[in-house]
């Protein structure tokens, strides 16, 4: 049977099989702000080793992750010009 044209993702058929899946490296967060909350919309991209949020109309905001190096998220390296790989290497994640 062939898959819909409008179908996420990938089979689940490998794994069902016991054959070895092919997971996926990052996933893709968003939150929209609804009346009533006092929470911002939001997008972010995590991967196994670091984490990117913008929050659209704030720049300023923005926040990137090394979890890698501080897995509780306690210093955000967006304003860290040291750091620039890793934004870099999100905001290109984000954008495929």
């Amino acid at each position: 049977m062939a898959v819909p044209r409008d179908m996420q993702d990938a089979s689940w058929v490998p794994l069902l099989t016991g054959k070895k899946p092919v997971w996926r490296q990052s996933f893709l967060a968003e939150y929209s702000y609804e009346n009533n909350f006092n929470t911002p919309t939001l997008v972010g991209i995590r991967t196994a080793d670091a984490k990117f949020v913008q929050y659209p109309g704030h720049p300023e905001w923005t926040e990137v992750f090394d979890l890698a190096l501080a897995s509780y998220e306690l210093k955000n390296l967006a304003a860290d010009p040291d750091r620039r790989d890793v934004q870099a290497r999100l905001a290109a994640e984000f954008a495929a």
